[in-house]
């Protein structure tokens, strides 16, 4: 996507960009991907807004693949989600209450149709006339997925990237016994039902997942629990703690690494360039 919006950056550079995108919002949620955008837009150069709107497109794609995966595990695990859902049926009732509520997507029209007013009225205003500027520079890193070289590698890597996140998930699970015993009885289709869930759970904002990621995988487990001895919310939740806590660990070690390398690049004073030469 940097390509093809002529902003040429060296693997390495990309690879330290995503690394402390997720050391950042460990510390300050959703300011990651900014702190990225950023990063990358003064050492190549490049204009924030179209940078930052090439990030855009990642996060689209990404929340296209989380949609269709909601779909494809509606599909396979039906019998055992409406089967929770059966016996619990006040959760049921109270979803469907949210979802069929008149005032909350009367709340979310009135809201669009205020943003769309100001925006048309008022566009003489600097700070307006500014922000749609931006947003320009937005949609054009972000309309260049349409037509970039290489579309086909792009979700050949989408596909790879999020096939490699499920397969962290399911070897995770054979971590703790019970937790192994439910991937042998209820095979791949109850871990991409977990998985799905603590996808949904990452656009809740917070440090890195932490607290909302837990509960969505707790959540999964616990409608495979009740065949399952032992398999208590007490269990499920000492595994989803170990498997956070893994990550974050890791995480943190990564953004250690990525911001020594980028003081040391800093103080040396070596430009992209000088990276992408060696590319």
């Amino acid at each position: 996507q940097l390509q093809a919006i002529v902003v040429p950056a060296h693997k390495f550079v990309l690879i330290l960009a995503i690394c402390g995108t997720y050391a950042v919002n460990l510390v300050l949620p959703r300011l990651g991907e900014l702190w990225r955008s950023g990063w990358i837009a003064r050492r190549q150069k490049a204009p924030f807004d179209t940078v930052f709107g090439s990030m855009v497109g990642d996060r689209l794609a990404d929340t296209v693949m989380v949609a269709l995966m909601t779909f494809l595990t509606f599909l396979l695990a039906k019998s055992q989600i409406m089967l929770y859902f059966s016996e619990n049926s006040q959760t049921m009732e109270n979803l469907i209450a949210t979802l069929s509520s008149p005032w909350l997507w009367l709340g979310i029209a009135a809201a669009a149709g205020v943003i769309w007013w100001v925006f048309m009225k008022f566009d003489n205003i600097k700070i307006i006339a500014k922000t749609k500027q931006f947003l320009i520079g937005i949609w054009q890193g972000f309309a260049v997925l349409a037509k970039m070289k290489g579309k086909g590698l792009w979700l050949f890597y989408t596909f790879a990237m999020w096939f490699c996140y499920y397969l962290q998930l399911y070897v995770a699970f054979f971590a703790f016994p019970l937790t192994a015993e439910m991937a042998a009885t209820y095979g791949p289709i109850a871990i991409l039902l977990c998985f799905c869930l603590t996808s949904i759970s990452m656009g809740v904002p917070s440090n890195g997942g932490i607290g909302p990621w837990q509960w969505a995988l707790i959540f999964g487990i616990s409608m495979y629990a009740a065949s399952i001895p032992g398999l208590t919310t007490q269990y499920a939740t000492s595994f989803a703690n170990l498997v956070m806590g893994a990550t974050t660990l890791l995480l943190i070690a990564l953004g250690i690494f990525t911001f020594i390398c980028i003081i040391f690049m800093k103080r040396r004073n070596i430009p992209a360039d000088v990276i992408d030469s060696n590319s």
